[in-house]
């Protein structure tokens, strides 16, 4: 559907979060057509509809195409179609477009898409500086996500048909890719967080700002799909009278509720029910998809996402895993690290990795049923991880030690509940320090991977309230 014009007093702030990106493609928009590439849900539509008003604003409506693939797919195939030449073009989601076009149109129509694509971007002209385009997509080119639709079409002809379509777009525009975890991703969102709310939350020492700012980032991540809603209702109740909200709200942004311990909690209590209500569902359909899917390649992107999720973080992949790490990508369900040199993958935030782990519950592989127990050996700082099957016979011993068997131990003797992390830096004695017990966490994870009892043993955290131990399948 084609955005409604917005006089420009009533057109709605572009977010912080794309200031960055909206200056640059506001720059490059007469040098070249663009692409803008990034995955689900990292707000390339947001994007697409602010250039267009800006672009309504300086040469008028009628100058400009918009063609929408994500809201009306049929009625944008058939714009494109019989478009003629305007001055300025936006299509969005013109992988979806070509896609649908591809699994659904015969023959000639999709030859007339490709025809009315070449005109639209004015590909049998000489290049106009007059001329600018915009377009976006999910599909990153020669990408898995690409390999999987053109070798799901059966029909020779219509396959050539569908990559001479896709290589109109692929070489003949200039990739922009909206990276919402590009290096220095988290000072850059803080600082646009401290700016645009400053003044709304920024008391003198800042505790209320910070609550709010780590309670977002620590629940999305970083995730456009998830912060975005939290920061519009964080905005919401900044902006409307005190006197209207409800007393649970108004607590939630008054700076005399800072010193109540029990304020962060809250804060977070409600934008994970807010999310949960307003944000989550397109995160949770492409998780599901991946589980349900019979594809193999798609199989594997899953028990990938799964391992991450359950451990945190995951590696560089081989160059023989680039394939699935691809379409984890291109869901917009991990991030690379690109601030570290490791480079490592990640889920971001704990509600999209909660999601994972709960939708992958069932996923799970059958275990044989077993019997777990620990033993302390003698006066030593170890013991033993016995696996018993359900006859009674010793199926496995494992020997762990030191920090690592410390802590295996105090949460086993308080599994299925929650430790808080100071219970276990006293029981562990581990130091007064915020990673102490995290880095102790990640260790035996590792050491409980290495001897493959990550299945059996699970081991979850619990943003703020610390972690919990689980036997699985005994």
């Amino acid at each position: 559907m084609k955005p409604e014009i917005i006089h420009e007093s009533k057109i709605e702030k572009l977010p912080f979060w794309y200031e960055r990106d909206f200056r640059n493609l506001d720059d490059r928009l007469k040098s070249r057509p663009i692409l803008v590439l990034g995955g689900r849900g990292f707000g390339k539509s947001t994007l697409l509809r602010h250039l267009w008003q800006k672009q309504c604003r300086r040469v008028g409506e009628a100058s400009i195409e918009f063609v929408d693939g994500r809201d009306d797919n049929a009625k944008a195939r058939s714009q494109i179609k019989d478009a003629r030449p305007k001055e300025v073009v936006f299509i969005d989601d013109l992988d979806l477009i070509w896609s649908t076009a591809a699994a659904n149109d015969t023959q000639e129509s999709l030859e007339k898409l490709k025809v009315g694509l070449w005109n639209l971007l004015r590909l049998n002209q000489p290049r106009n500086e007059n001329f600018s385009c915009v377009a976006s997509a999910c599909i990153d080119v020669g990408g898995p996500s690409y390999q999987r639709l053109v070798e799901s079409i059966q029909d020779t002809s219509l396959r050539k048909t569908a990559l001479q379509v896709y290589s109109i777009y692929v070489q003949n525009l200039e990739t922009y890719k909206l990276e919402p975890w590009r290096q220095a991703w988290e000072f850059h969102w803080k600082d646009g967080f401290d700016r645009a709310f400053s003044r709304k939350l920024g008391e003198k020492d800042g505790v209320l700002m910070e609550i709010w700012r780590s309670s977002i980032l620590g629940l999305t991540g970083g995730h456009p799909a998830l912060f975005g809603p939290a920061i519009r209702r964080l905005e919401e109740l900044c902006q409307q009278q005190k006197g209207t909200l409800p007393a649970f709200e108004r607590q939630l942004v008054s700076f005399e509720e800072v010193k109540n311990p029990e304020l962060p909690h809250r804060v977070r209590v409600y934008l994970e029910d807010h999310l949960s209500r307003e944000a989550i569902r397109g995160i949770k359909s492409s998780v599901r998809r991946l589980k349900d899917s019979p594809n193999s390649l798609e199989q594997r992107a899953f028990e990938l996402l799964l391992e991450i999720a359950h451990h945190g973080t995951v590696g560089v992949l081989p160059p023989t895993g680039a394939t699935v790490r691809q379409l984890l990508l291109d869901e917009g369900l991990v991030y690379q690290d690109l601030d570290k040199v490791t480079g490592n993958f990640i889920v971001p935030g704990s509600m999209i990795r909660e999601q994972i782990v709960q939708i992958g519950e069932a996923f799970r592989p059958a275990l044989p049923k077993a019997h777990i127990k620990l033993e302390k050996v003698g006066l030593e700082d170890a013991g033993d991880v016995i696996v018993n099957s359900g006859s009674g016979s010793e199926v496995e011993k494992i020997r762990l030690s030191g920090t690592s068997w410390r802590l295996l131990e105090a949460l086993y003797s308080r599994r299925n509940s929650t430790v808080s992390k100071q219970d276990l830096q006293q029981l562990v004695g581990l130091v007064d320090d915020d990673k102490a017990v995290l880095n102790a966490v990640q260790r035996l994870q590792r050491q409980l991977r290495i001897h493959q009892l990550s299945k059996r043993i699970s081991i979850t955290s619990e943003y703020g309230k610390g972690y919990r131990l689980a036997l699985v399948d005994s």
